[in-house]
């Protein structure tokens, strides 16, 4: 505990010291001691701090624009993969049409074949004139010319 107390109190006195000298050195305007190496000092700093600074500024606009490209990948991604599911149904939808089709023209097929055919044989028939009939519309046309 003796380590902790010393250490707080040198490290007080030392913060006091440094704060006194820092007054003194603004009052006039000029440094009291080791004024080229801490010249030195501040502009190495000053070149880490501005290098460290581009860094991060570069960092978090790559970061953002890293996350905006995935949000904009995943939304993208979502999109087609909608897209996909439904051309999917679709074309099964359109396959099952396209069986039924099939089927109903072959049935047509089957039965309109015969049946149109026969429907006129069958009115020809029905609509025809005895041998009788004919022979008097011959006669007619005969006579009328």
């Amino acid at each position: 505990m003796q380590n902790a107390g010393s250490f707080l109190l040198l490290s007080l006195g030392l913060f006091l010291v440094c704060a006194v000298v820092t007054a003194l050195e603004e009052k006039r305007q000029k440094r009291l001691f080791l004024s080229g190496l801490r010249g030195w000092l501040d502009s190495l700093f000053e070149q880490i701090y501005s290098y460290l600074g581009l860094k991060i500024h570069l960092l978090v606009r790559h970061t953002i624009k890293l996350s905006w490209y995935y949000s904009l990948h995943s939304a993208l991604r979502a999109v087609m993969t909608i897209l996909v599911r439904t051309y999917d149904r679709l074309e099964l939808v359109f396959m099952d049409n396209r069986e039924r089709a099939k089927v109903l023209r072959a049935e047509k097929r089957s039965i309109t074949k015969n049946n149109h055919l026969t429907a006129i044989g069958e009115h020809k028939a029905s609509t025809a004139l005895t041998p009788a009939q004919k022979k008097k519309l011959r006669a007619k046309k005969l006579e009328s010319d």
